[in-house]
């Protein structure tokens, strides 16, 4: 459990943390001709040796950044030569992700993982994963998920400050994800609460029923990707403790 939960901290450390929004823009216009492609599947490599940190599984390693090469560079010609839609694309690739770190620790896999020293490792690493979920990732995925009706919502330049809302929906999945961990459901409906409470002005105002609905739903998708990954935490800590 313990080389899987590294491997899977270095997958989303070097897609979310480790990437600057200008290489990914770079690939989606050079494609495979790209050197940002090959220097991600670099950054891979040496996250996952730095938090393995054990030579006998550089093998294994390689495999999962020439694989993570491979898959990206799949969806790369995917998204130029058909018309699926950029979150199927995304979340498709990250599920190739996750298999290939799941085979290749199945393949690999050996009793004396569940005899690290470090026991409380575990816990840490389960906690940096879940951070980054309900961060980086959950930022990606609903701007993803909600770019087929931004173009329909339209508001004045200087209308908010700038990455305003990024800020506020990484704040409020924190909280969501917290409430949920320490089971404070009570907590979370004052939230949803008085973040409608707030927002309630803009909508009256705007008097806009697109803008009301792309705001409701962002919402929704915001504290349901939080309480999923929440759950998710506690299960998976559940079991670790059994």
């Amino acid at each position: 459990m313990i080389v899987f939960l590294k491997l899977v901290l270095a997958h989303f450390l070097g897609d979310f943390v480790f990437q600057p929004s200008r290489w990914v823009q770079q690939k989606k216009e050079l494609g495979i001709k790209s050197k940002w492609l090959y220097i991600h599947a670099g950054v891979h490599l040496i996250l996952s040796l730095l938090l393995v940190m054990d030579l006998g599984y550089l093998v294994p390693i390689l495999v999962i950044a020439v694989s993570h090469l491979a898959i990206d560079a799949v969806k790369i010609t995917f998204r130029s030569r058909t018309g699926i839609l950029e979150p199927v694309l995304f979340i498709a690739d990250q599920l190739a992700h996750l298999l290939v770190l799941f085979l290749v620790f199945k393949t690999w896999e050996d009793p004396a993982f569940l005899k690290d020293i470090y026991p409380e490792w575990d816990r840490i690493i389960l906690v940096s994963i879940a951070l980054i979920l309900v961060t980086s990732f959950a930022n990606i995925l609903i701007h993803q998920l909600m770019k087929t009706w931004s173009g329909e919502v339209n508001e004045e330049e200087g209308h908010s400050l700038n990455n305003a809302g990024k800020w506020i929906g990484i704040l409020e999945r924190l909280f969501v994800f917290l409430f949920v961990v320490y089971d404070q459901w009570q907590a979370l409906g004052f939230l949803l609460a008085a973040k409608s409470v707030f927002r309630f002005g803009d909508l009256k105002e705007a008097k806009d029923r697109k803008r009301t609905e792309y705001i409701l739903l962002g919402t929704l998708v915001s504290f349901g990707l939080a309480i999923c990954i929440g759950l998710a935490f506690n299960y998976v800590s559940g079991i670790m403790i059994e």
